[in-house]
């Protein structure tokens, strides 16, 4: 009898989509399913999740996977990944009172600016190794309480929607450390709740989960789970860690002067260091992974939604017209923005169509096209998009090679990575090498290689590099490196005299 091939699910629960991946030992993706979901946006401050939505979406994918392999025996472990920042709030009888209020939603905005207007904000950065943003529960909680301080009061628990799958599956109210540290409550000094922010939020410890490392393993499924799901009494599970520090981690991008670029929705720069990195202005995060790795980065809003966005308002006639065609829109507009030269015909946008975090931190700015003239074309404008939302990226990526270093290589991800005409724009535009992995899956394939760290098959991360399979490198053109510095220089100039004007 053919011995069962060992396999290890990571499943990563995100924005508008759940996705389960089972890697095999040498690192490549035997099977994998994915279930969407609806961002409810109902208006421009506004994005929740339903979490029961969420949670089926786990459910089926697990489900899905598990029809596929030969045998449960195969699955050793089941290793979680989660979008960061999300709020969910339970009543005494542990039901959900509200829906999962995710990153992108802007409500606490007014809060935010409050505690900046009190001089808090570097504080409690100081203090956390998070912004003061509305992204954060901590603003959340607050605005929560304002709002509505009837609703406030019935609320016993207070929960991330990773947290809310695994009370579901585990009936257990555990967090790990890095989904904790990205609440803006978690004190980065002592990877515990701080005591002095949870009074300023007005709740108490007992209505928060119990801090763990991102190894924890200590879980069982419930009975009802364990019928619908089918594992094995042997597959473990492990709480894992979050998005963006999983994706540094499943591209590798943990050694001295690499970082990992994610566009999606949104976007990211990280690096991970061995030590806690602050930035002396508060522009950048700071959260754990396991001892001894910090990742530090800069998350923005305005990523692949903003491509979307100028394909939708700016190309429709030429998005029909690729659809007509049975082309990719998203190709024909990248396609029309290649063939315009490197700066746009001297266009510049500022990508703040859904205000910014990283580098700016301003919730309420506003994107802009500067250098308009007569003669330019749709073109002109897609291309100016296109390099727009890198040169923001870069002004992210020399933030953090002040506080970790040279960057010599940059690892790539995120459906922005499916675009070649995209991955060589951010090389010229950087300046750097950019790799571009087999799998799109970081998120999921960093959860994997954690779980190993956690059953202990493997006793460091140097362990798995080889498993980390690259499939393109892209060498940037040094005879654009003057002509995208100075047009580089512009953009700062023009984003701080723009951010200057009340």
């Amino acid at each position: 009898m053919t011995e069962l091939e060992e396999l290890y699910i990571g499943t990563d629960i995100g924005t508008t989509s759940t996705k389960s991946v089972a890697f095999n030992r040498q690192g490549k993706a035997i099977y994998e399913a994915a279930k969407e979901y609806d961002l409810h946006t109902p208006n421009e401050f506004v994005a929740e999740q339903d979490p029961d939505e969420v949670f089926e979406a786990v459910v089926e994918t697990l489900q899905h996977i598990l029809k596929q392999v030969d045998h449960p025996k195969q699955i050793k472990f089941v290793s979680f990944s989660s979008a960061m920042h999300s709020i969910i709030g339970l009543n005494k009888e542990l039901k959900r009172i509200t829906q999962s209020i995710t990153w992108a939603d802007t409500r606490s905005n007014e809060v935010v600016e409050r505690l900046i207007g009190e001089g808090k904000a570097d504080a409690i950065y100081q203090k956390t190794g998070v912004p003061i943003h509305p992204m954060t529960p901590f603003s959340k909680i607050i605005w929560l309480r304002e709002r509505d301080p009837e609703q406030f009061e019935k609320i016993s628990k207070f929960i991330s929607i990773k947290e809310y799958v695994c009370f579901k599956l585990f009936n257990q109210f555990v967090v790990d450390q890095s989904i904790a540290a990205s609440s803006g409550f978690l004190n980065l000094h002592t990877l515990d709740w701080d005591d002095e922010l949870l009074l300023e939020m007005q709740i108490t410890r007992e209505q928060l989960s119990a801090v763990v490392s991102t190894t924890y393993d200590d879980f069982e499924l419930q009975e009802r789970w364990k019928e619908q799901l089918d594992f094995d009494a042997g597959t473990k599970f492990i709480i894992g860690s979050s998005d963006g520090v999983l994706a540094n981690l499943g591209l590798f991008a943990i050694k001295k002067g690499t970082v990992a670029v994610t566009i999606g929705t949104s976007g990211a720069i990280r690096l991970v260091h061995d030590q806690a990195l602050l930035d002396k202005e508060g522009r950048t995060f700071c959260y754990p992974l396991v001892e001894n790795h910090w990742t530090i980065g800069g998350p923005v809003n305005n990523g692949g939604v903003i491509l979307k966005w100028a394909k939708n308002e700016l190309a429709q006639s030429e998005s029909r017209k690729a659809e007509l065609l049975n082309e990719d829109a998203y190709a024909y507009v990248t396609r029309m923005a290649q063939s315009v030269s490197p700066g746009a015909n001297g266009i510049l946008f500022h990508p703040y169509l859904l205000g910014e975090r990283a580098p700016i931190w301003d919730a309420e700015a506003s994107g802009s096209f500067t250098g308009l003239r007569m003669h330019h074309k749709k073109a002109d404008l897609l291309r100016a998009v296109m390099e727009g939302i890198l040169f923001n990226l870069r002004e992210v990526l020399e933030i953090i090679e002040d506080q970790g270093g040279v960057i010599e290589r940059v690892y790539a991800s995120g459906g922005f990575a499916k675009s070649e005409t995209w991955r060589q724009m951010m090389a010229d535009i950087f300046q750097l090498n950019i790799l571009i992995p087999e799998s799109y899956e970081s998120s999921c394939f960093g959860a994997v290689l954690l779980g190993l760290l956690a059953t202990k098959e493997i006793s460091s991360f140097a362990e798995v590099e080889s498993l980390v399979h690259l499939s393109n490198e892209h060498i940037p053109n040094h005879g654009l490196a003057e002509i995208y510095d100075k047009i580089f220089v512009k953009y700062s100039k023009i984003g701080v005299a723009l951010r200057s004007i009340d």
